[in-house]
């Protein structure tokens, strides 16, 4: 598509509609929303979405440098803007296991304090406890009242896969058609 910036573009569906005329913007996309989208349906422990962090960062870095942001400073605060505004509301990853789902805001945490981001805002990496196979769920009956956390967690999830459009999806394949953690529902579709 032409992205100067590759996986940090934050060029806009309007923009690149407006580019490509056959392209057309998905329902319920906004105009304004990011054209580069990215999904890592399998996180496990988030390595992939840390190599995307590593990858935006040094894009950009080379990008404000090229610009004329020389001190250590102006590129500090040049990501610690970009970060919230265009960085985390492009990252998204699905984990269907606790430990790994864990360990992936521990090490996206820590990449993104590596390279000189500090969170100060409510903000959250949008890794989700989920399986990807799975329709929207509505477990606030459920979840509600014993675990208000994951209650949260499954609504924000679902809005996700409702409304998001993913344009650059990022993991490993999976190892076997017959995952061991499919639902019932999955594997018969399968079969």
């Amino acid at each position: 598509f032409g992205l100067e910036d590759g996986l940090a573009d934050t060029t806009t569906w309007g923009e690149m509609a407006q580019r490509h005329p056959d392209l057309q913007i998905p329902e319920g996309t906004s105009p304004d929303q990011a054209f580069v989208q990215i999904l890592d349906p399998a996180t496990g422990t988030g390595t992939f979405l840390v190599e995307v962090i590593q990858i935006v960062y040094a894009t950009m870095m080379d990008k404000w440098k090229k610009e004329g942001v020389r001190s250590e400073k102006g590129l500090k605060d040049c990501w610690n803007d970009y970060v919230p505004k265009y960085l985390l509301p492009r990252l998204h990853g699905y984990e269907l296991m606790m430990a790994p789902y864990a360990i992936a805001h521990l090490k996206i945490g820590l990449k993104l304090y590596e390279t000189g981001y500090r969170f100060e805002r409510d903000e959250r990496a949008r890794v989700y406890l989920t399986n990807a196979l799975e329709p929207v769920q509505d477990h606030s009956g459920k979840l509600g009242f014993a675990i208000p956390a994951l209650a949260h967690e499954s609504e924000a999830v679902n809005h996700v896969k409702l409304k998001q459009h993913f344009t650059v999806i990022i993991g490993n394949p999976p190892y076997s058609i017959k995952s061991g953690n499919l639902s019932e529902r999955v594997r018969s579709m399968i079969d």
